[in-house]
């Protein structure tokens, strides 16, 4: 979800879908919800718009999970690792 990473780095609340790694990108840094759940779906962009709290809370929880899974130097160092493991072995 390429475009989750953009919001993350913009320091974006986000609301998604529990669909392809979309939960495993916001971890508990923003809010997931089932597919066709058109409720909660409602109910929790309604909660970000209600808290401008929450919202900055949960935009700055996602710019750093972003920063620091995510960005160049952290993929390069999980990348390295696996290298590392499999020559390893």
């Amino acid at each position: 979800p390429v475009a989750l990473l953009e919001y993350g780095l913009a320091g974006l609340p986000v609301v998604a879908t529990d669909v392809g790694q979309c939960a495993q990108v916001i971890g508990r840094a923003g809010m997931v919800v089932q597919p066709g759940d058109a409720a909660a779906l409602a109910s929790s962009l309604q909660f970000l718009l209600d808290d401008h709290t929450v919202r900055m809370r949960y935009g700055q929880l996602f710019k750093d999970k972003i920063n620091s899974e995510y960005s160049p130097a952290s993929v390069y160092s999980q990348l390295m690792n696996v290298y590392a493991t499999v020559l390893n072995s």
